[in-house]
């Protein structure tokens, strides 16, 4: 029993380190979205940050590089997006600092963000 537990939470493991760094092509609406107490607003790490809205999913945009490819005029707008899945990790050094509530270790918060290469406008 626990040689087959031990083997489903490799594969999951595995699984996990799949996902990430994985290439995507997106189609959604590009919205900004203003700094809250969400772990959205928190994976961002910035004030104003990126959202893009597909039909079963919402991803938020590494701010850097989605500002390089123009986001802010497609704001509101349909968009093609490419980019890569990415996992970030943020490590907490100010006990006193807010952030989203994680199970195990307390300094260490992951989040998956979407480095951007490329938007197009759709119409």
């Amino acid at each position: 029993m626990k040689i087959i537990l031990s083997f489903l939470a490799l594969l999951c493991c595995v699984n996990c380190f799949a996902q990430e760094n994985k290439d995507l092509k997106l189609t959604g609406k590009l919205l900004e979205k203003q700094w809250s107490k969400s772990a959205a607003s928190y994976c961002a790490q910035g004030s104003n940050y990126f959202v893009l809205e597909t039909t079963n999913q919402s991803y938020v945009l590494d701010t850097e590089t989605a500002e390089k490819c123009g986001a802010k005029q497609y704001i509101d707008k349909k968009v093609a997006l490419r980019g890569k899945l990415t996992l970030r990790k943020i490590t907490n050094t100010n006990p006193m600092e807010q952030k989203p509530v994680t199970l195990g270790d307390n300094s260490t918060y992951s989040c998956e963000i979407v480095v951007v290469k490329k938007i197009e406008s759709l119409k």
